[in-house]
């Protein structure tokens, strides 16, 4: 009996104990989640399907083809989503629309944004780029950033990427696609950078 009743006191103890550091543990973690930049920046960005209408931009000066005509057969089958395919002839890619900076990837070659409405696009410069490291590519913005529609979001050095043996083909992705109730390409062929281009529903 005497040790049925130690046992007792040892569980007694070690529930007691847990439950004190688990909530000792959930007011340091949580704090710094309310208080971090990850949390700032998730707020400041639209969750996708708001509803509206959303015009993009030509993003970067070229032509504009059907997404099916990428020459990435990823892109082509449309596996990140639906959008178009541009083969550039400037080296300045600015921002399609009003909204935010919901990712930029460490080589500088893939940023993602989100319309004040919702749609989520994904810019990609280049074929298999994401190699080179970041090299030739230089950013304007980060991760979490408010844009206006036109502003220089990156550059890339397109006669050094050419060199390094990748082709400079943008393509510009719905990656929300499943949500849209309708995506519509606006223009095709020589595109200049600020023109409608496409419009997301």
């Amino acid at each position: 009996m005497t040790f049925f009743i130690n046992i007792i006191i040892a569980i007694v103890i070690s529930i007691v104990a847990t439950a004190i550091i688990t909530y000792i543990l959930s007011l340091r973690f949580e704090k710094t989640e309310k208080t971090g930049e990850i949390e700032e920046t998730a707020a400041e960005i639209p969750s996708a399907g708001q509803g509206g209408t959303t015009i993009c931009k030509v993003p970067v000066k070229g032509n504009i083809k059907p997404i099916e005509q990428a020459d990435d057969a990823a892109f082509a089958a449309k596996a990140m989503g639906d959008g178009l395919a541009i083969d550039p002839e400037d080296t300045t890619v600015t921002a399609p629309f009003d909204g935010t900076i919901a990712a930029l990837f460490p080589t500088k070659h893939a940023i993602g944004l989100v319309s004040e409405n919702g749609a989520e696009v994904l810019i990609h410069i280049g074929i298999d780029t994401v190699d080179l490291n970041g090299e030739h590519f230089t950013a304007f913005v980060k991760q979490g950033d408010k844009v206006k529609a036109g502003q220089k979001l990156v550059e890339f050095d397109q006669k050094k990427i050419k060199e390094a043996g990748y082709s400079t083909q943008t393509m510009f992705v719905v990656s929300n696609t499943p949500d849209c109730k309708e995506i519509k390409p606006l223009k095709t062929g020589a595109g200049q950078a600020g023109e409608d281009m496409l419009e997301i529903v």
